[in-house]
């Protein structure tokens, strides 16, 4: 019982912080998200930056390849590293060789973070695996993430008060010929479903959309609700917590079982 209302006291405490941190209205968060443009060709001659510093144009990055473009805050403190981890996870899986067969690219929002924010959020969330160095960190240059970012459709709100971006998470599949072909959710990525979306970006044909997208941002404090991700992470944390507490009263109700056998034996 003590350990419940401990529970229950810190997750009120967490709420709290997070409802007082939160600066956006939920008009300004309900703005947030993709206006899928399936079908659409991305501007590929748009000048960015890499983790590294060095200059580098969209259509050299993706060197017409199937391309997994990830928008994401280099700073961000909620989902961006899951996110990114999440994609490099699925992709993994898979016997495709990344930068010969597909691309990923990280694009980031908000151009003030700089190639030194990339190259840290890449080396934090990549480390140990072949996308530290297969994959793609980029910074715009003198707005070029944004006309990205109004080609793809995504509509990021900057929380000035928190220094974070409300966005929706997901990733844009662009076929070889710079088309957009689907609007793909990571946190339901397969190795299955992965190498048939990079077929199908392969192909001729119109791509489609994969819906369900998720928030990244945490906490609505005008609405008063966790986003649905931050939610899951909770109800998972919760089931947890209860999960630990049955065993530890199965493990005692056991030990005291067992104790007072040999009395009934004799």
């Amino acid at each position: 019982m003590k350990i419940c209302l401990l529970v229950l006291a810190l997750s009120l405490w967490i709420a709290g912080a997070c409802a007082a941190d939160a600066g956006l209205t939920s008009a300004q968060l309900r703005r947030a998200g993709f206006t899928e443009h399936i079908g659409a060709k991305i501007p590929e001659n748009l000048s960015f930056l890499t983790s590294e510093g060095a200059p580098v144009e969209l259509s050299s990055v993706m060197a017409g390849e199937p391309t997994f473009l990830t928008f994401v805050d280099y700073q961000c403190r909620t989902l961006c590293g899951v996110v990114a981890e999440q994609i490099a996870n699925a992709l993994s899986h898979m016997s495709l060789v990344p930068n010969r067969d597909y691309r990923l690219v990280l694009v980031g929002l908000g151009e003030d973070r700089g190639p030194a924010a990339a190259a840290t959020f890449k080396r934090d969330h990549f480390r140990g695996t072949k996308f530290e160095k297969a994959a793609f960190a980029l910074v715009g240059v003198a707005g070029t993430s944004l006309v990205l970012e109004k080609a793809v459709g995504l509509t990021a709100i900057y929380d000035k008060a928190r220094d974070q971006y409300a966005h929706p998470v997901g990733v844009v599949l662009v076929d070889k010929s710079g088309k957009i072909r689907r609007y793909l959710d990571p946190f339901s990525l397969g190795s299955f479903n992965l190498r048939l979306a990079l077929t199908d970006a392969g192909s001729a044909g119109t791509g489609f959309v994969d819906h369900a997208l998720l928030l990244c941002y945490g906490w609505d404090a005008v609405a008063g609700l966790y986003t649905p991700v931050i939610r899951r992470i909770l109800v998972a944390g919760c089931a947890a917590i209860v999960l630990l507490i049955a065993i530890g009263v199965g493990g005692g109700l056991l030990r005291e079982r067992l104790r007072a056998r040999p009395h009934a034996d004799a």
